[in-house]
């Protein structure tokens, strides 16, 4: 029996290749296109018609991310109360924005410095980049291996994930039942206190329409990725709650009567007393 090793020797240059994007959207000014809303006006011919039905490219050009979060920390410097250059400066200061900046670049500074063996100096977009051309070169050297790549994809890109999070928080959907373990509810610990809450929660990302949806049962910790695996969850919320409706009128985050694990089939309310 023979192994086929398409898939794994193909994995470290698909990896590559991630980092490199992450990279270079971190650090360097990327092009967009993105399709354009047709004009409002109805075109009048059939030839218009068709010309107004295919999407309108645009094209535009977006900062890289750390540059937009750097610039977020002080958003409009130079302006003051009045709008005037003299007088007292009103600068609005992001912490939450500088917090995750500092934290970024602590992390781009060590690995420049492990990799180059020198003390960075200089704009972090630039020491990024000055990183991956050294790594990129001891790949090439096969100096790397597999693992290594792996856990740089995971954390380069967790950083583009956290910068464009804070610019575009996700957004996130409760269902009603957990189809793997009928659970609806779960206990966590929440603002200092223990409170119920339903156990499948989604998270959509709106931020980069290229991550996909992820939801999470907090009870049994199943997980659905992507848009067809949320089709089969919803598909097996509905099937639940056709033999349980009244859990749609739970509160979300206060205790239920009864938490044990709902089958299918088990009726959810007792019969009267012989």
């Amino acid at each position: 029996m023979t192994t086929d090793t398409t898939t794994h020797e193909g994995m470290p240059a698909k990896m590559l290749a991630g980092i490199r994007g992450n990279v270079y959207r971190l650090a360097v000014t990327t092009r967009v296109e993105y399709d354009r809303d047709a004009p409002a006006t109805a075109p009048r011919t059939a030839a218009a018609t068709l010309r107004h039905a295919k999407p309108v490219k645009a094209i535009a050009y977006a900062a890289p991310l750390l540059t937009q979060l750097r610039d977020a920390i002080r958003p409009n410097q130079g302006r003051t109360d009045s709008g005037r250059g003299g007088g007292k400066t009103a600068l609005p200061y992001d912490d939450t924005a500088s917090a995750l900046l500092d934290s970024i670049e602590a992390d781009i500074a060590g690995m420049y410095r492990s990799a180059l063996e020198m003390e960075p100096i200089g704009a972090s977009e630039q020491l990024l980049l000055e990183w991956f051309r050294e790594f990129e070169y001891a790949y090439r050297a096969g100096e790397v291996v597999d693992a290594q790549l792996s856990n740089l994809l995971i954390r380069i890109r967790g950083w583009r994930f956290a910068i464009e999070d804070h610019f575009t928080p996700p957004r996130k959907q409760e269902f009603a039942y957990c189809p793997s373990c009928h659970h609806t509810h779960y206990e966590t610990f929440l603002h200092g206190e223990i409170t119920r809450q339903r156990c499948v929660t989604v998270t959509y990302y709106p931020g980069n329409a290229r991550r996909p949806p992820v939801a999470e049962c907090g009870h049994c910790g199943t997980r659905w990725t992507g848009t067809a695996e949320l089709t089969d969850l919803a598909a097996g919320v509905d099937a639940l709650l056709k033999t349980n409706p009244e859990a749609l009128d739970e509160p979300i985050t206060a205790p239920i009567p009864d938490d044990t694990a709902l089958e299918p089939d088990e009726p959810t309310t007792e019969g009267p007393a012989a």
